[in-house]
């Protein structure tokens, strides 16, 4: 048995981000409050999951699910997400965000929040084995 640590101490701060137009933007990681933690990532990185470490007061900025599909589960915490019509929906530990290819989304807390972030390439319908809750 091996042992590995995605804990804070072992990931990289948010440092940069792509708007919806492609456009590269930094971000200054004092402001955003977040590390992240890669955990899996395959050749190419079009499947991948992490763990995102968004401190208090903290924030993922406004970017499109690039590429492919994009499941926020959020761990540890609260906070709150938001899809294509900016709409600040709460989220706690226990839920999870979807988001498909190409949606606007953002995230962030006021408190902190965990999340294990998954994109795929391989089709998945998270109501198949979720319970979907409706707002």
């Amino acid at each position: 048995m091996r042992i590995f640590s995605f804990e804070t101490t072992s990931g990289r701060p948010l440092t940069s981000w792509t708007d919806e137009k492609g456009v590269a933007h930094r971000v200054d990681p004092k402001t955003s409050k977040v590390v992240i933690s890669p955990v899996f990532w395959t050749e190419g990185g079009r499947s991948r999951f992490a763990c995102f470490h968004i401190g208090p007061g903290g924030f993922v900025p406004r970017h499109p699910a690039a590429g492919e599909p994009q499941l926020f589960a959020v761990v540890a915490g609260s906070g709150w997400v938001s899809g294509p019509d900016d709409r600040r929906i709460p989220i706690k530990a226990g839920q999870a965000a979807y988001w498909e290819v190409g949606e606007m989304h953002e995230s962030g807390t006021d408190e902190g929040m965990t999340a294990i972030v998954v994109h795929w390439t391989s089709a998945y319908e998270p109501a198949a084995l979720m319970r979907e809750i409706r707002f």
